[in-house]
């Protein structure tokens, strides 16, 4: 029977007050700090190396205190990490699918065997039964890669970046996905995600992954990406986390011939709605946990029904009023949570005064870089009319088309696609001509031309209703819906190569997902594509879906970087051109798919658009849309 200092039952049940929370343990972790005697290296070629003289870094806890120290590698180091990766990627990629799938489920059994540790060392951002589920569904990609996606091969050495506030969880994201197509990863991560991950690639080696298949590499910021991929083995970049180190990775990387890849995992807004049919104070506990327990990299927004809103905040109030104040670690900190804090109240928010602090985090704001773009493409002869050019660009009217193409149906896409190639049929001989004139070929030889871009647009309609997304397997309770949608207004800066063939294979991607395009043709062969737009203007395509532009096209991909309408570039051309776009089209951030060839050799160079490979379709699909997700929680 309760006194009168504890409450009953009855009263628990109705406040659903928490108890004390179980004591926690890092002793697991601790010792394996202790280990390396809380100096942490690199771990390169299968193994952990810690060269002398190197500059550390200190890593605090949530407390202030601190845990260990990372080195920051230098261009010895950087050398000698991508020869490691370049052979572990010919050990990993001579391996059979079924190989390196077994090799991948392997990793299971030893993520289980030391879970705790990767979880202490996470602290608690990151679950060890979340890996695990990630490494079963990867490894189960890695069985089926020549199934689902035939013709599909690793492209090399891979480099993940994040950057510090990116948890380990959105790192291995990135990073078990290129080791289950067969490529080697050198890992740049964030310092809060460098313990961890050291951890996780002695364990992987360990359990038999070949050495240099997984290499660690740590420093300062993330520009030291941009120092790995001066290596000529690196071949892909790809970065998770705010967007100020993704800018600031992608002007460090521009002019160096290598993709970057950029997730901006960190700052993104998800809704988390309550219902008045909802366990309200499952909810609440949830809200609790992800607003303050977790280290999350989304800025969540609560949504709740009217009817329980009292009810919700009543609640929250109860369960905030017992928790402890942390610190702030710096008067910078202090500066972000009252800018936070008055731009909640200028947006109507009402603050509710509790007895103790929450400490609460915010992004900062972007600093926008005042470096001009590359001198030797902005500055060029070919582009002294820029402003000109910007001027004469005038994409606004395809914003109507565009949405209102985006809400047709796939099978609707899919039928005026159709009618697309039929027109092309029927206009088969002038079309003919038109690309036998300007490139100087047989009759028969430009019939085939316009014979096969026929078929790529009837196989662009064939792929507009095949991609609708799904539901992705989740980590915790619930379900997750997720669908692509079009990226809007996307530039085409078409090759000089097969000047009908490479504008339909493009121009069938974008519109098929939804998108509106503006496209400049070849400039040496511009014949075929004005030929097409007569096909176009007899289509039923809506007025402005389609736009083609003919002239310099320097001057023109200016135009397009410049311009806030655009939200996507894809680009063939000069190493200059895929330069600039790279230093220009952060500032708001474009999607980018560059493709530069010269003096015969090049990054993305043009493929045979007569017979291109599987992989180079589907790459095209996915650069034209934009996936997002809804999760579904259940009680």
């Amino acid at each position: 029977m309760a006194d009168s200092t504890n409450p009953t039952v009855y009263e628990i049940f109705q406040s659903m007050e928490q108890g004390p929370a179980a004591a926690t343990s890092t002793a697991t972790a601790q010792a394996w700090l202790d280990h390396h005697s809380r100096s942490l290296g690199f771990f390169m070629d299968g193994k952990f190396i810690l060269p002398a003289d190197r500059r550390s870094l200190s890593l605090t806890d949530s407390k202030g205190g601190v845990v260990c120290s990372t080195a920051c590698a230098e261009d010895a180091d950087v050398s000698q990490c991508a020869s490691s990766a370049a052979a572990g990627w010919t050990s990993w990629s001579s391996l059979s699918c079924s190989q390196r799938a077994k090799a991948l489920l392997r990793l299971v059994g030893v993520l289980g065997l030391h879970g705790q540790c990767v979880s202490e060392l996470c602290e608690a951002s990151c679950s060890p039964a979340a890996l695990v589920r990630l490494l079963q569904y990867y490894s189960g990609w890695a069985q089926l890669r020549d199934t689902l996606i035939p013709g599909w091969t690793p492209v090399g050495v891979v480099v993940v970046v994040s950057s510090d506030d990116c948890s380990l969880y959105s790192l291995m994201l990135r990073v078990l996905p290129a080791l289950a197509m067969g490529n080697s990863v050198i890992v740049v991560p964030g310092r809060s995600a460098a313990p961890p991950a050291l951890l996780l690639a002695q364990l992987f080696t360990a359990a038999g992954l070949p050495a240099g298949t997984l290499n660690i590499l740590t420093g300062s910021d993330v520009t030291l990406g941009a120092k790995v991929s001066r290596n000529p083995d690196v071949r892909l970049i790809a970065y998770c986390g705010n967007k100020q180190d993704g800018l600031a990775l992608c002007k460090a990387s521009a002019g160096m011939g290598v993709p970057v890849s950029v997730s901006s995992c960190v700052g993104a807004t998800c809704p988390f709605i309550i219902f008045e049919s909802a366990d309200i104070d499952s909810a609440v506990d949830e809200v609790i946990q992800i607003a303050f327990k977790k280290k999350n990299e989304l800025h969540w927004v609560l949504c709740v029904q009217e009817s329980v809103s009292d009810s919700v905040v009543a609640r929250l109030k109860l369960r905030m009023a017992d928790m402890k104040s942390v610190p702030l670690s710096s008067d910078a900190d202090r500066v972000l949570v009252d800018a936070a804090v008055q731009e909640a109240l200028q947006q109507g928010a009402t603050v509710i005064p509790i007895s103790q602090a929450t400490g609460m985090q915010q992004n900062g704001p972007l600093c926008e870089s005042k470096t001009p773009p590359p001198d030797q493409f902005h500055k060029s002869g070919r582009c002294q009319e820029t402003l000109r050019g910007v001027a004469n660009l005038r994409i606004i009217p395809t914003l109507l088309p565009s949405f209102s193409w985006m809400k047709k149906s796939p099978s609707a896409r899919a039928q005026s696609l159709y009618s697309l190639a039929k027109g092309l049929e029927s206009r088969r001989k002038e079309v003919c001509a038109s690309v036998g004139a300007q490139l100087g070929v047989p009759a028969e030889e430009a019939d085939r031309e316009v014979e096969l871009s026929i078929g790529r647009l009837n196989v662009w309609a064939a792929y507009c209703d095949k991609v609708q997304g799904g539901s992705p397997p989740m980590t915790q309770s619930g379900a997750a819906l997720s669908f692509p949608e079009p990226l809007g207004v996307v530039g085409i800066v078409l090759p000089d190569d097969a000047p009908l063939l490479s504008l339909v294979t493009v121009l069938g991607a974008a519109i098929a997902t939804g998108n509106a395009v503006v496209m400049v043709p070849s400039q040496r062969f511009p014949l075929p594509a004005l030929a097409f737009v007569q096909v176009l203007q007899s289509s039923d395509l809506p007025a402005g879906l389609v736009n083609i532009i003919t002239g310099n096209r320097d001057q023109l991909t200016v135009a397009l970087a410049n311009h806030s309408v655009i939200k996507a570039i894809w680009y063939w051309g000069s190493a200059q051109g895929c330069q600039y776009l790279q230093h220009t089209c952060t500032s708001p951030l474009k999607t980018l798919r560059l493709s530069w060839q010269q003096a015969g050799e090049g990054c993305g160079a043009a493929p045979d658009w007569a017979q291109p490979p599987p992989s180079l379709l589907e790459d095209l699909w996915r650069n034209a849309v934009q996936w997002k997700s809804v999760w579904i929680p259940t009680a």
